[in-house]
């Protein structure tokens, strides 16, 4: 069975993770492919990002995609043509309560403890800590797991990028999400494939057939990878994206 969806992820997968401007012409390049590969039928192109939903419809009416987009990590589905969002599966209203108690410590005790380490505003259940230095990310980990230890209501798991800490509601994540708008499309895993590049893009492994990555990704990444893109980020996009549309 062909595959009929690719669905990606963005940060490092489909523009550099880096704080920083796009390749415009590149950038450029990658949505006049996505929307023909859309138009002539051979791959629709999906997101499944750690991105919240603002950004995330940004991008999808900048790149002219159209598929319904998992966002924070599968703890929100957003459906542009509805312009629904909604949570995605697992995610309660305790547990969002729990969260937010987590969000409350963080923002008081990040400035005065970890002034390098940035909390990232604009998500609703999922939360992200960015630092230049991603090693110093390593000190906060131990103060989020202590919290947690002293709150019954708070489960979640920690995983690091690049750059970012994301903070997820155990048994929430891009693999949860996928599944979802996989089931809401009526498209079987044997026809959908996924491009990712971090560890938080390891729970998508068993949602897609197929999954590719950009030759910047991880080693842990690239170890479970049925195509590895000789090049990197955007490049690599381009490359699989023609690799899997026959192009």
């Amino acid at each position: 069975m062909s595959v009929k969806v690719l669905f990606c992820d963005v940060d490092g997968s489909l523009v550099p993770e880096e704080s920083e401007p796009w390749d415009w012409p590149l950038f450029a390049k990658l949505a006049e492919v996505i929307r023909e590969t859309g138009r002539n039928g051979k791959l629709r192109i999906g997101l499944c990002t750690g991105r919240p939903q603002p950004y995330v419809e940004a991008l999808m009416k900048t790149l002219g995609i159209t598929l319904p987009a998992v966002c924070e990590n599968g703890a929100v589905l957003y459906d542009l043509h509805t312009n629904r969002a909604e949570f995605g599966p697992g995610v309660t209203s305790s547990k969002i309560h729990a969260l937010n108690r987590l969000k409350s410590m963080l923002i008081d005790r990040l400035p005065r403890e970890f002034p390098e380490i940035i909390y990232q505003v604009g998500k609703e259940a999922q939360l992200s800590l960015y630092c230049a230095r991603p090693e110093r990310l390593d000190a906060v980990m131990g103060l989020i797991r202590h919290f947690a230890e002293q709150d019954p209501e708070l489960d979640v798991t920690l995983a690091k990028t690049n750059y970012y800490l994301n903070i997820d509601l155990r048994g929430v994540n891009k693999g949860s999400g996928l599944r979802a708008v996989l089931a809401r499309l009526g498209i079987s895993r044997e026809e959908a494939a996924f491009l990712g590049d971090s560890s938080g893009d390891l729970t998508a492994r068993d949602a897609a057939a197929l999954f590719t990555c950009p030759s910047n990704a991880t080693d842990a990444v690239k170890a479970v990878a049925d195509y590895v893109s000789p090049y990197p980020v955007t490049a690599g996009a381009l490359d699989i994206i023609r690799y899997l549309s026959g192009s």
